[in-house]
């Protein structure tokens, strides 16, 4: 088959024997193909582990919900009536649902270093946002803006208009995104060594902005016959993004990252557990040991893991003037804003604890609570509790104080009349703690 490369970042790989695995630990199931029994990923070596932890990031990103607010902070509401709410909150596009579309665009950023997002306009309005290949479509400065070239349309150069771009960190006078492990790479490989990295890489790397996976049953020998042929064809950076012809039952798949990191973590036979340290995930969450996450772990991921992902998405998309047209009057600004706290939202048992202690101690009705859980009010539900149910004693101001805590996390991750029965126990609760 006949692949155009397009700029994409590549690795030739074809299925050889299990002898070739140097380390003690079995190879991975993502290089055999198959089921190797290991399951945890914290110990895997390279391109295996930092794919398992980019795939992670996706995942919790994706869980997070986006909200669109109208106003300033003290005052600002839910704008659910806006068309930019429903694109963001509910239809971002017409091949992609807001799960997958979060996850998707994590999955590129955290990868890449950045991610293009295309927009579709109608009547004066953004309709839609389609996640675009970072491989394919790169800014740059030119005339004193920045563009985009196209290469999925011949290098057609496309501008704010059509494209908003999401970066993470860059280097000074970049516009272009890196991605963490490339920030790391840059900082360890320094001096002689990181310039004979840079040449290894230059006149060694043979890529065509594809991955190549042989048949299963393809031999050693046949195999290091289409690398050869591959590596005459695209060695060295002047036969780079060549147009390349492929046969022998070799499929085509692209990888979300980048090709030079991609041979960093190989060669330095970096571990998931380093890798997740550069990119914030707590070692309870890369399958190390037997300990649950608590939620100090939650907290450190969602802060440092997927904190600088959902704010570059939050900060680019309020800040295209298509999406968020300026406002003269701040009280008509809109913005989106992620929910992390979502995914802090306590479990079943510590919230009934909460309901239970807020109940006995005249902070919420039966109603509020049932309205909570997506349950239907009861006939008698309306009523505070005076005497403490079941005989219980009201919490003392301790557990009061915890308990008020509890409830504003679960707040946070509210909207609409769940955020308001939650804001008025509160009030209660420290109405009653300032009485006593």
């Amino acid at each position: 088959m006949i692949v155009r490369s397009g700029g994409r970042d590549v690795e030739v790989r074809s299925e050889v024997p299990t002898s070739w695995w140097p380390h003690s630990v079995p190879p991975p199931a993502e290089l055999l193909g198959g089921s190797s029994g290991y399951t945890g990923f914290g110990q895997m070596l390279g391109l295996p582990a930092l794919l398992g932890i980019i795939l992670r990031l996706s995942q919790g990103a994706g869980l997070v919900p986006w909200k669109v607010y109208r106003g300033e902070s003290a005052d600002r509401e839910v704008a659910g009536d806006s068309h930019q709410y429903e694109l963001l909150h509910n239809r971002p596009g017409a091949d992609s649902t807001p799960f997958t579309f979060k996850a998707d665009g994590a999955g590129w950023l955290a990868g890449m270093g950045g991610v293009p997002i295309e927009k579709f306009m109608s009547r004066g309005r953004v309709v839609e946002l389609m996640l675009r290949d970072p491989g394919k479509v790169k800014p740059k400065r030119a005339g004193g803006r920045i563009v985009y070239e196209d290469w999925d349309d011949g290098g057609k150069i496309l501008d704010g208009r059509q494209i908003i771009y999401v970066r993470g960190l860059a280097l000074p006078g970049q516009v272009s995104g890196m991605s963490p492990i490339a920030a790391a790479r840059l900082g360890i490989l320094n001096g002689i060594r990181r310039q004979m990295f840079e040449h290894r890489y230059l006149t060694k790397n043979a890529q065509a902005g594809i991955v190549l996976a042989g048949p299963e049953k393809m031999d050693q020998v046949t195999a290091q016959g289409w690398v050869d042929m591959w590596n005459e064809k695209h060695q060295g950076e002047e036969n780079q993004f060549e147009t390349a012809a492929i046969g022998g039952g070799f499929t085509v798949t692209p990888l979300p990252i980048s090709m030079r990191d991609a041979q960093f973590v190989a060669a330095n036979e970096m571990t998931g557990e380093q890798i997740g340290g550069i990119y914030g995930m707590p070692k309870s969450f890369l399958n190390i040991g037997d300990n649950s996450p608590t939620v100090e772990d939650w907290r450190f991921f969602v802060t440092f893991g997927l904190g600088w992902i959902l704010e570059a998405f939050a900060q680019a998309l309020t800040a295209d003037r298509d999406l968020f047209p300026l406002e003269l009057d701040p009280r008509k600004r809109m913005f989106v804003e992620p929910v992390p706290e979502a995914l802090l939202k306590p479990d079943i048992r510590t919230r009934y604890e909460a309901y239970k202690a807020a109940r006995q101690a005249g902070w919420m009705t039966s109603n509020e609570i049932r309205a909570l859980e997506n349950m239907q009010p009861h006939p008698d539900g309306d009523v505070l509790q005076v005497i403490p149910v079941g005989g219980g004693a009201a919490p003392t101001q301790a557990h009061a104080e915890q308990l008020i805590g509890e409830l504003d996390a679960m707040m946070l991750a509210a909207d609409g009349e769940e955020r308001i029965i939650l804001q008025r126990a509160i009030e209660r609760g420290r109405d009653a703690i300032t009485a006593a």
